[in-house]
């Protein structure tokens, strides 16, 4: 089964929905999802997509906060760069331009401090 590459994910209608939902959040933003083998897309049957969708909306709301690394309660930490902060900003900017819908957003930090800008 090629999928592109690009580190995918696939939930079949069979699947332990509370399991693969566990392990897309974890395994998506583990170090902010900067790891090369972080899941990057997630194709699910449409039976159970929007099972699928509330609970990982779900686990994020209880489970993560975004937010300085250093900080109590932070699990998920800055982008390397205002450079990369910009471009997933555009990116997620031009998923909505295309249709997409945000299912759940956080407070997202203005800018990091870095030369990198």
């Amino acid at each position: 089964l090629e999928l592109g590459g690009k580190d995918p994910m696939v939930v079949f209608e069979d699947a332990d929905l509370q399991q693969a939902a566990e392990d897309a959040v974890e395994n998506s933003l583990s170090n902010a999802g900067q790891v090369c083998c972080s899941i990057e897309r997630i194709y699910v049957d449409q039976s159970i997509r929007t099972d699928f969708e509330n609970k990982v909306v779900e686990l994020i709301k209880q489970n993560h906060k975004v937010g300085n690394g250093t900080e109590e309660g932070v699990t998920v930490g800055p982008l390397v760069s205002n450079m990369q902060r910009n471009k997933v900003a555009d990116q997620v900017d031009k998923a909505v331009a295309d249709g997409a819908k945000i299912l759940y957003q956080s407070d997202i930090p203005s800018s990091t401090n870095d030369a990198a800008a």
